[in-house]
């Protein structure tokens, strides 16, 4: 069930952003190349992860730690390279802005999942919702935060705080993981974390959580001060 979800969620996340590019890239030259782009980019970006872990080269808990340089860093600088193509502009510009906030409500599955990996002996406690990991709040707060953004009762500055409350709480679960796996006195994150599907947590889903804060900070950038 556990492998089943992480499948499962990474399609479905998948799925809804391609139809996010169908319907705001209102060019269609451009949205031809946003979706080639998208899928190209997954191909290669899971099968780049797939080989770091046939390599064992992610596999080591030793310092320097290769999650964070190997996967996480180039993820952040893929991110702002998109940034900037005509696509996400066109998505920035066309999208409703409650739309990339309701969307983060897939990460109480995604914690849900990872519970479940915790009882079946893969993560410790620590890294999810009874843990450290308060990454759900920011699920299940999504759908009525883009509801209030609908209704436009949410100003500019709450839409900001927002995402930056969502980005605080991502980072301190990761910090748990990168804890969890490097720091702790012992390895008690089962290498199964890092197997696919489960490997789905940090390739797909994580980028996802946060390209939508991206894609709302850049929609907020582009508000009035009073909006």
């Amino acid at each position: 069930m556990q492998n089943l979800g992480f499948i499962s969620l990474s399609i479905l996340m998948i799925a809804a952003f391609s139809f996010i590019i169908f319907k705001y890239v209102t060019e269609i030259k451009v949205r031809k190349v946003t979706l080639f782009g998208f899928f190209t980019f997954l191909v290669i970006w899971i099968s780049y992860n797939q080989l770091l872990i046939m390599s064992g080269l992610i596999l080591s808990i030793d310092f320097p730690p290769r999650i964070p340089i190997f996967v996480f860093f180039p993820l952040i600088l893929i991110i702002a390279i998109v940034s900037n193509t005509k696509g996400l502009k066109s998505i920035v510009k066309n999208m409703p802005v409650f739309v990339p906030i309701g969307i983060q409500s897939f990460r109480v599955i995604v914690e849900l999942l990872i519970f479940e990996s915790y009882k079946n002996g893969i993560l410790p406690e620590h890294v999810t919702f009874s843990g450290y990991n308060f990454d759900i709040i920011v699920g299940l707060l999504a759908i009525p935060a883009a509801y209030l953004v609908y209704k436009t009762a949410i100003k500019r500055r709450a839409i900001i705080i927002w995402n930056v409350f969502g980005l605080s709480v991502l980072t301190v679960t990761l910090s748990s993981f990168i804890y969890s796996f490097y720091l702790a006195t012992e390895n008690t994150i089962d290498l199964n974390f890092i197997q696919y599907p489960i490997a789905f947590l940090p390739t797909v889903l994580l980028p996802f959580a946060i390209f939508f804060h991206v894609i709302s900070l850049s929609q907020v950038s582009g508000l009035t001060e009073g909006s």
